[in-house]
C-alpha cells in the first residue's frame, strides 16, 4: 500500500510585524528576504521535492491569489485555500 502525501503552506500573514519592507498589500511571504526567490516559492519548491504539486495546497487571503499565482508559476488555482479571517494558526 502507497502512502498519498499532501503539503499544506499556511501564507496568511498580513505583514504587520515585518513592516516598512512588509505591507499588507505585499506581505513578507512575498517578499526576497533570504535567496532570490520570495519566502512562499522556497517553502513550495522544498515541499515539491518530496511531494507532487497537485498536492500541495496554499492557505491565504484571497486579495494574494495574483501574488501567490505569480510567485510559483503554474499553481493550480484548485489548490488555493482561502482564508475567511485572520486567526493567527501560523
Amino acid at each position: 500500500m502507497s502512502k498519498k502525501y499532501f503539503g499544506l503552506i499556511l501564507a496568511g500573514g498580513q505583514g504587520t510585524r515585518f513592516w516598512p519592507w512588509s505591507t499588507e498589500e505585499y506581505p513578507k511571504q512575498f517578499l526576497n528576504i533570504v535567496g532570490r526567490e520570495p519566502l512562499i516559492t522556497q517553502t513550495y519548491d522544498r515541499l515539491n521535492m518530496f511531494i507532487p504539486e497537485e498536492n500541495i495546497y496554499i492557505v491565504a487571503d484571497i486579495r494574494y491569489l495574483g501574488l501567490v499565482m505569480d510567485a510559483i508559476p503554474g499553481f493550480r488555482q484548485a489548490n488555493f485555500i482561502t482564508e475567511p479571517s485572520p486567526r493567527n494558526t501560523a
